[in-house]
């Protein structure tokens, strides 16, 4: 298994049989910080099940939206020690541990206690770099990410180079992508 620069770091998406994901979890590499999505597929119930088979909670850092969750949910998930993030739901400030935030959907709060982890929308190259301009601008950059997604989509050409332990942007490659967009035909709407 191959992950962007090598990194630790795995974000897994929910796709629908949580007895596969269960076993995929248990069994991967020991050295693997998961990010699970769900995008609220799940019920209270299958939350706690799910939790209650991982083996190995320690390499989960979070849960992203796991459910459609209310303040009692939240509190009651929080207490059992499922750590969660907050990325579709209303952000919860007394049960999220970190709020996923795509600047090209979100404003920037002013003052967070949580962690941010930036996202894009695994889109347009123009997306991604916008919200990797805003990553700079505002995020800590000592966390590990989502703006870069290589290999989602076979259009992406990639906006940026390993270098040494992080990624570089490839200013060629901008320049590019906004000539393309000078070049292309505009009509009024």
């Amino acid at each position: 298994m191959q992950t962007a620069l090598d990194s630790t770091y795995l974000k897994i998406k929910y796709l629908g049989k949580l007895d596969k994901l269960v076993e995929y979890i248990n069994n991967i590499p020991a050295d693997l910080i998961l990010r699970i999505d769900f995008n609220n597929a799940l019920s209270f119930d299958e939350v706690i099940s799910f939790w209650d088979q991982v083996e190995f909670k320690d390499r989960i850092e979070y849960l992203e939206d796991p459910v459609l969750l209310s303040n009692k949910t939240d509190a009651r998930l929080r207490a059992i020690g499922v750590p969660m993030a907050c990325d579709r739901n209303i952000f919860n400030d007394q049960n999220y541990m970190f709020q996923v935030l795509k600047p090209n959907r979100d404003f920037i709060p002013d003052k967070s206690r949580h962690k941010i982890i930036f996202s894009s929308y695994m889109g347009h190259e123009i997306g991604i770099y916008h919200s990797f301009l805003h990553l700079l601008t505002y995020g800590d950059l000592t966390l590990y990410h989502g703006i870069d997604t290589p290999g989602i989509y076979e259009e992406y050409n990639g906006l940026f180079n390993n270098h040494k332990d992080s990624l570089i942007i490839d200013e060629k490659k901008i320049e590019n992508l906004y000539e393309d967009l000078k070049n292309k035909k505009w009509k009024a709407l």
